[in-house]
């Protein structure tokens, strides 16, 4: 209801329609591509869940690099700074 509603508005906005005709229009035309809806959705969690995944892992190996480049007491203090 709340992704017709949206793009019944847009419907609105675009052509001028009533709100009841946009809602028809909207609704058609989320039927007529809705594989397209379902390709985007699934790209966009796979984004979302590689940048939830690859935020964890980046600054813990450049600590790590860090640590080997410098000394053991470096550490600490670029972790901190980072996180600035």
């Amino acid at each position: 209801m709340k992704f017709l509603n949206k793009n019944a508005y847009i419907q609105t906005a675009i052509y001028g329609y009533s709100f009841c005709k946009a809602a028809r229009s909207a609704f058609f035309l989320l039927l007529r591509n809705i594989l397209r809806v379902a390709a985007v959705n699934m790209v966009s969690e796979f984004v979302l869940v590689l940048g939830k995944v690859d935020r964890n892992p980046g600054p813990a190996c450049s600590d790590y690099v860090m640590h080997l480049q410098y000394n053991l007491y470096a550490l600490p203090r670029v972790s901190w700074i980072r996180y600035l």
